[in-house]
């Protein structure tokens, strides 16, 4: 499949830029710079790239705000910055915390170590559900 999506992209001169920050974003061009962490600057222009058409693909991040709360008062979040809710969305930690979507994951309680069932993946459609379980969950 990754073989096939390369030379999709190769036939199609569509080039995939790592490691670089977008610092600006026009209807003609993308400005990005490195953040390549080899060089002393810590940041290097790249340039523009012009585009007809701009598919912006980012990853999940967790929220600044979580780090902050778990330096400050102890909230369990994981090693990615997720804050860790049981399988009612409440703070493992912090009975009176209460988070869905991207900004958590769920931490199933296990019998049985072998088996761990696994939060559902950071998209959308798991964050618009987990919604109207919140709303019963805090009324």
């Amino acid at each position: 499949c990754r073989k096939a999506m390369e030379n999709v992209m190769k036939k199609y001169e569509i080039e995939v830029k790592h490691n670089v920050v977008v610092t600006e974003v026009t209807s003609t061009h993308v400005r990005v710079v490195s953040t390549d962490k080899d060089r002393n600057s810590g940041y290097d222009e790249c340039g523009m790239i012009p585009y007809t058409h701009c598919i912006w693909a980012t990853g999940a991040e967790s929220h600044p705000l979580s780090r902050d709360l778990h330096h400050q008062c102890g909230l369990s979040i994981t090693e990615r910055g997720w804050i860790e809710v049981n399988q009612h969305l409440q703070s493992i930690s912090h009975p009176n915390i209460f988070a869905a979507g991207d900004c958590c994951e769920i931490v199933f309680p296990s019998e049985d170590d072998t088996e761990k069932k696994k939060s559902p993946p950071k998209a959308g459609v798991y964050a618009v559900r987990s919604g109207p379980i919140l709303i019963e969950n805090l009324t």
